[in-house]
């Protein structure tokens, strides 16, 4: 049963229809309450997906996709309201700012990966022995 759920073209149907959904709902709700949900439950779900990508796919516990998120809302709400910027353009402003936080982190974090990994091993080891000594 397995094998012919597999073989069958799900993979490739579910993702079109999830997107064709998303993009039709706005069209199909009538408050502007349902339509908030909507648009905060796709932001979580994009942050979930790329918490998956980091955890699920490489096994690397991070939640530095937290803080980019929150720095591109804070950008581009204060380019949006303060700024007088339209969204798109506040929205592509506000990418390119956690972009390049982003990066600075990245390039910075390249030369204390491995000092920064021995001191976390050790942290996680010290968390697990005050772990074992409260049992």
């Amino acid at each position: 049963l397995m094998r012919r759920l597999q073989s069958l073209p799900w993979r490739r149907i579910l993702p079109a229809l999830a997107i064709v959904a998303a993009l039709a709902a706005p069209l199909a709700l009538s408050s502007a309450y349902s339509i908030v949900l909507l648009n905060m439950a796709l932001m979580y779900a994009l942050v979930v997906i790329g918490l998956n990508f980091i955890y699920g796919f490489g096994g690397i516990f991070s939640l530095a996709q937290a803080a980019f998120w929150g720095i591109g809302a804070y950008t581009a709400a204060l380019l949006t309201t303060d700024g007088g910027l339209p969204f798109l353009p506040g929205l592509l402003a506000a990418a390119a700012v956690a972009t390049f936080f982003g990066l600075v982190l990245a390039l910075e974090s390249l030369s204390l990966f491995v000092f920064l990994a021995g001191v976390s091993w050790l942290l996680i080891k010290a968390l697990g022995k005050r772990e074992e000594a409260m049992h």
